[in-house]
């Protein structure tokens, strides 16, 4: 994983944990999208599917304004390791 991955990695879980975004507090990909500087917003997408893929972050679905998602309270302890390790990215 590269330097900026990481990077965006992190500011997706801190968004998301910051925002409150546990269970049904969801918070739609396209905002996710916006906190990540401009000239890494393309690979975004393939690093929400990866931490889906780590089930950190969970799909809830598609409402009427775009997909969205929040974050796996079950792995709630992991996701905090990887905010509270990484503050310096």
């Amino acid at each position: 994983m590269t330097c900026d991955e990481e990077r965006i990695r992190y500011l997706i879980l801190k968004k998301l944990y910051n925002s409150r975004r546990w269970g049904k507090g969801h918070m739609l990909v396209k905002r996710l999208k916006s906190i990540v500087p401009s000239h890494l917003r393309g690979e975004v997408f393939q690093i929400i599917k990866d931490l889906v893929k780590e089930w950190l972050i969970v799909v809830y679905g598609r409402t009427k304004h775009g997909l969205a998602a929040h974050l796996n309270i079950a792995k709630k302890r992991e996701i905090e390791e990887i905010l509270f390790e990484n503050q310096n990215v």
